[in-house]
């Protein structure tokens, strides 16, 4: 399968944005909060489902906007 060129909106870039952000917590409960890349991942599965692309396949496109990637679509 080919590779399609997808756009974010910029509520789906800014959750993107917002899971790649570190967040400082104190471990009191014995539960990891996940890193910014485990909570990335999570966001690009759930685009990927949304969007009908394979999260694994994302590729940036150089020399456009942060929104703009490619990806195998999974339809």
């Amino acid at each position: 399968m080919e590779r399609r060129e997808y756009k974010l909106t910029e509520e789906q870039l800014n959750r993107l944005n917002m899971a790649a952000k570190p967040v400082r917590f104190l471990c009191i409960t014995g539960v990891d909060p996940g890193s910014p890349q485990e909570k990335s991942n999570t966001v690009w599965r759930e685009l990927g489902e949304e969007m009908g692309f394979d999260y694994c396949t994302v590729q940036p496109i150089k020399d456009k906007g942060d929104e703009y990637f490619t990806a195998k679509p999974t339809a």
